[in-house]
């Protein structure tokens, strides 16, 4: 991970495009290139000196865990530290002062990690976009036996239809999220919630 003179945090190289700032200065990035399977997705990130950087509601722990390519964090992240500069950002993590960590981190990170290990699309699926808006994205991540459908955004918006036939067995499965899908006038009803996230199991 490098940090360059403008504030910018680079890991790994990729290039990612941004998805624009939310008001607290955190942001959502997706690859300009779907990276392959196996690859680490990273995220740059360009907030002001000194800002302390929010994930709101978990959307970039939720892209890592759900993206195609191996997640990457950074010792320390999931608990809620972060370095000034490149330097500082090497200190060592205060496991001994637990009333320092951010345990709503922590438990975003769990859960996200947990999606991920126990069901195969997240990891093997492959990949289908559904939304493609300016605050939100939407994509499936599908197995010859497993589909999920994965929504972040960044803000409240209209929501979206899809097909009702993407969800098969009749009713989604909420996995991630405080919204439960709905089906009306043949359609799969996608929320307008935001900023967050929400994952279902459609099969």
């Amino acid at each position: 991970m490098s940090v360059l003179t403008d504030g910018s945090i680079v890991t790994n190289g990729f290039a990612v495009s941004a998805l624009g700032a939310h008001h607290d200065g955190s942001a959502l990035f997706v690859p300009e290139d779907t990276p392959a399977q196996g690859d680490v997705v990273p995220v740059r990130v360009r907030v002001p000196s000194g800002t302390r950087v929010r994930v709101p509601s978990g959307t970039g722990v939720a892209l890592q865990m759900t993206y195609v390519g191996s997640p990457m964090i950074c010792s320390g992240e999931e608990l809620g530290f972060e370095g000034r500069d490149g330097e500082d950002a090497r200190r060592p993590i205060p496991g001994h002062r637990r009333a320092d960590w951010d345990t709503e981190t922590l438990w975003t990170f769990k859960d996200l990690i947990a999606i991920r290990n126990f069901h195969p699309a997240p990891r093997r699926g492959g990949l289908r976009w559904v939304i493609a808006a300016d605050d939100a994205l939407g994509y499936l991540r599908e197995t010859a036996d497993e589909r999920i459908l994965v929504v972040v955004s960044r803000s409240p918006r209209s929501g979206a239809l899809s097909p009702a036939s993407l969800l098969r067995g009749g009713q989604a499965e909420t996995l991630y999220g405080d919204t439960d899908l709905g089906v009306a006038g043949g359609a799969l009803v996608i929320p307008g919630d935001g900023p967050g996230v929400g994952i279902w199991r459609l099969s």
